[in-house]
């Protein structure tokens, strides 16, 4: 992540919208259902979309951590940034993982 994005989520605007977010979905992980140590993951890191709520799921720590990693290992196996967009592939990641709860 850049400074910037870093910057942005010690942001109040960031921490009122993502603790509004995590009660409009219950206060509970969108894979798992845990309600335990919820992040709100951003699927697309457009700057343009960071506020947008069909952009973000809660995911507790755990799906956040293997989320990312799935995702890093894709990056790291096909580093071509034209055979799927990073955006598509985090939602393709997120369902895979919902099939497992």
């Amino acid at each position: 992540m850049n400074g910037e994005y870093e910057e942005f989520l010690r942001g109040n605007e960031w921490r009122r919208f993502a603790a509004d977010f995590k009660k409009l979905n219950n206060n509970e992980c969108g894979l798992c259902k845990s309600s335990k140590q919820l992040d709100v993951h951003h699927i697309s890191y457009n700057p343009d979309n960071l506020m947008d709520k069909q952009n973000v799921i809660c995911l507790c720590r755990r799906c956040h951590a293997n989320t990312h990693r799935m995702l890093n290992q894709y990056q790291e196996t096909f580093p071509s940034p034209n055979f799927v967009k990073f955006d598509e592939l985090d939602r393709l990641v997120i369902d895979c993982f919902a099939n497992f709860y």
